[in-house]
């Protein structure tokens, strides 16, 4: 809720696009101590895949797209 996990995200995005990925793929597995990021990667605006894993969701974000980390964050 305050930018870290946006943050992690952003700095995945830069660097895969500096490296020319078209894509940035993750999964989500429900437990009790994750379901306060159950939405973490659609909000970010990543669109569902299907998963491999009957326990996970899997999403995908496509390359290039816009990701930015907080302004109120400085990555040093």
């Amino acid at each position: 809720g305050q930018g870290i996990e946006q943050s992690l995200l952003a700095t995945i995005h830069e660097a895969a696009v500096a490296d020319g990925a078209r894509a940035i793929e993750g999964s989500y597995i429900p437990t009790k101590k994750n379901a306060q990021v159950k939405d973490l990667y659609p909000r970010f605006g990543f669109s569902p895949t299907a998963s491999a894993d009957a326990d996970a969701s899997a999403f995908r974000l496509a390359l290039p797209s816009t990701l930015a980390v907080p302004a109120w964050i400085t990555l040093e």
